[in-house]
């Protein structure tokens, strides 16, 4: 009797163990480390398009942590069901932190103001109180999106060479019909996010004009995959020797 009444306990105890082990924000010492993901607290859903081709748009889910008060970094997936495809990555940073970029860095950045005056972002799941507010933060940053995996195109593997990705501007940029498809699955219209986020202000000094480059026509991003000769090097101060890698391996905004 006393062995089964020890088992029986045993299995209790086991069975809380198990439940902790598996739903608590504290299992990092135990399987190798969670600490990053556990500082992800917010649900952005938005749509990108590719910066070459803005014809091309992407419902992306934005999944995000605030590492400093002028720097957020997300994780991008292609939709919030348990299946999501990760896509991409974004980075957004206050308009002080823009302002002391690089022009030619600036260019790789878009602005984030008619996403949310025009209610093309939304936070799923939240109150709108805690939304608006959100949106008060949002309005004033810039992001810079690349995404991995062109899911429209290649559903089934990450193919090809990361792709820089922009966001919409005005109404007439906007991709109408995949917008509307995307509220579908919304419980909310966006005509009422337009109206909640009419007195939400953007920034005084207005967006910055090296920020949204493919609206202005003049800057493309070239990535191209070149073949590397191992053997090419150059002599770097008698003794650091360095290849010589062709310009156009990295990022090279051309104008037009």
């Amino acid at each position: 009797m006393k062995s089964s009444l020890k088992y029986l306990v045993g299995m209790i105890i086991g069975a809380g163990g198990m439940y902790l082990y598996t739903n608590t924000k504290q299992p990092s010492n135990i399987i190798g480390g969670y600490a990053p993901l556990h500082r992800i607290h917010n649900h952005i859903c938005g749509v990108h398009g590719y910066a070459h081709d803005m014809k091309r748009s992407i419902t992306a889910h934005h999944y995000c942590s605030h590492i400093r008060p002028d720097f957020h970094q997300c994780v991008i997936y292609d939709s919030d069901s348990p299946d999501a495809k990760l896509i991409g990555i974004e980075y957004i940073i206050t308009e002080e932190t823009y302002n002391t970029l690089d022009p030619e860095e600036q260019k790789l950045w878009h602005s984030h103001q008619y996403e949310v005056k025009g209610g093309l972002i939304t936070c799923p799941h939240i109150p709108q109180l805690v939304e608006h507010q959100i949106m008060k933060h949002i309005i004033k940053t810039y992001g810079k999106t690349f995404h991995t995996w062109q899911v429209d195109t290649q559903p089934d593997l990450p193919l090809g060479i990361p792709q820089l990705m922009m966001a919409y501007t005005r109404e007439e940029n906007m991709p109408e019909a995949h917008v509307r498809k995307m509220f579908l699955n919304m419980d909310r219209l966006r005509d009422d996010i337009i109206k909640d986020r009419i007195y939400i202000e953007g920034s005084e000094k207005g967006i910055h004009p090296n920020a949204d480059s493919w609206e202005k026509g003049n800057t493309e991003l070239l990535l191209k995959l070149v073949d590397f000769n191992s053997n090419s090097v150059s002599a770097n101060n008698n003794s650091e020797m360095k290849p010589t890698i062709p310009k156009d391996v990295v990022f090279d905004l051309k104008k037009e």
